[in-house]
C-alpha cells in the first residue's frame, strides 16, 4: 500500500543537486503528489507535461509499436524535464540549467523503479 507520506518522502528525495520539483500525475494529467520548492505552479505543469506527453504518444503510434515512449527529456527555459511512463500515470522531475541529463535519468529511472510496484497495485 502507498502511504501519502512515504510517497511525499520518495519524490523529496528526487529533489537534489538542482532538482528543484518532482510531480506524479494520473494517465489524464491530474496532480497526485508534488516535492520541491514552488507549488503555485505545480498543476499547470502537470497539465502542460500530460498535454507533451501525449502529443508524443499519439504521434509514437504511428511510428513505433504501442508502449515503446518510455520516457522523454524536454528542454525548458529555465532547464530541463524529464517525463517517466509510471503505471497509472507519469513522473515528471523539473531541474535548472547546468544539470547533468545523465545524472536526471538516473534520478527518474530510480525513482520510477521504486515506485512501480505499489503503483502498480493502485492502477489494477
Amino acid at each position: 500500500m502507498l502511504k501519502p507520506k512515504a510517497l511525499a518522502k520518495a519524490l523529496q528525495q528526487a529533489n537534489t543537486s538542482g532538482v528543484r520539483n518532482t510531480v506524479l500525475l494520473n494517465s489524464e494529467g491530474s496532480l497526485l503528489a508534488f516535492a520541491g520548492e514552488d507549488d503555485r505552479d505545480a498543476k499547470v505543469r502537470a497539465a502542460i507535461s500530460s498535454s507533451i506527453w501525449l502529443t508524443y504518444e499519439k504521434v509514437g503510434k504511428q511510428l513505433w509499436p504501442p508502449g515503446q515512449i518510455r520516457q522523454m527529456i524536454l528542454p525548458c527555459m529555465d532547464g530541463s524535464v524529464i517525463i517517466t511512463k509510471v503505471p497509472g500515470g507519469l513522473l515528471c522531475l523539473f531541474c535548472s540549467k547546468g544539470v547533468g541529463l545523465g545524472m536526471l535519468r538516473l534520478k527518474a529511472n530510480k525513482l520510477a523503479d521504486y515506485l512501480d510496484q505499489p503503483l502498480s497495485s493502485l492502477s489494477t
